[in-house]
């Protein structure tokens, strides 16, 4: 890619100045400068690991969502390459770094999904996270590392098939949380796709580590506005097991494809917590 030529493309205007950021798994972030002191972020996807998503697809997400005030303003996406270009959010910090308190983040969290949710788009493809697994597993050289839950898979295969799909981002990590005074943005809509809503909320909790059955209560009550049924807390902690299952499955395969160690840790870290939930159910 010529990033200058594109920024000339784009903007009509040149770069003064360049910098990387620190990036997530799939892409590389390139924070810009331009000679109008505006500031942008410049996404680039890795080559290997595109064929995991649909960009034209991801577009088509973006160019929908756009009403609903969730993400942060994009001004260039190509669909083909995978490219985009977004304005940069002076001041933001991620869930994880924000010093607000944790109910008030989780409230905002709750906020956020909500309204993702309420607004029941539909018609999109689904993110069939079983379909994923199973992917993930057929990748893996070493099998011995594969992990298998057949009897919480066909539970809760049956019941995804048999509940409303509604467009659900799927990736609530602290990386796509930006927390700033005056608002919060849920951002990169790689992932997104129809799915069950409680998806959503199992991977908050479950990506930022705040699986204790007090966060759990307390995102249901911020998220349903009232206190949540048993059957609600029983769903949502069956997808926290589910996703740390098949995020093992994935990283474990990436391992084995690239070998960094950024993805051996994510394993360790679904591992340890899987394998500790199923000890303490038997």
């Amino acid at each position: 890619m010529n990033l200058p030529a594109l920024i000339k493309k784009v903007f009509n205007q040149s770069i003064i100045q360049s910098q990387s950021l620190e990036s997530g798994l799939s892409n590389n972030n390139t924070l810009i400068t331009l000679e109008n002191d505006e500031r942008f972020v410049v996404r680039t996807p890795h080559s290997q690991t595109e064929h995991f998503f649909d960009r034209q697809l991801e577009s088509r997400i973006i160019e929908r969502i756009q009403p609903l005030n969730l993400d942060v303003e994009c001004l260039y996406f190509d669909p083909h390459l995978g490219i985009k270009i977004t304005r940069y959010i002076e001041h933001a910090q991620q869930f994880s770094e924000c010093t607000r308190s944790l109910h008030d983040k989780m409230n905002a969290v709750a906020t956020l999904l909500r309204r993702l949710h309420d607004a029941t788009i539909e018609g999109f493809p689904c993110f069939d996270p079983f379909e994923r697994l199973h992917q993930y597993r057929q990748t893996i050289k070493n099998t011995n590392l594969s992990l298998y839950n057949a009897e919480l898979e066909i539970s809760l295969h049956k019941k995804w098939k048999q509940s409303p799909k509604i467009l659900c981002h799927n990736d609530v990590v602290s990386g796509n949380l930006l927390f700033t005074p005056q608002r919060v943005y849920l951002i990169d809509y790689e992932y997104a796709g129809s799915n069950d809503p409680y998806f959503d909320l199992a991977s908050f909790l479950s990506e930022n580590n705040l699986v204790d059955p007090s966060s759990t209560q307390k995102l249901l009550v911020a998220y349903l506005a009232r206190s949540p049924l048993p059957n609600e807390i029983h769903a949502l902690m069956d997808w926290i097991h589910f996703q740390d299952l098949m995020w093992a499955n994935w990283a474990i395969m990436m391992y084995e494809q690239h070998q960094r160690s950024i993805y051996h840790d994510i394993y360790l870290e679904k591992y340890t917590r899987y394998i500790y939930w199923q000890s303490r159910k038997n």
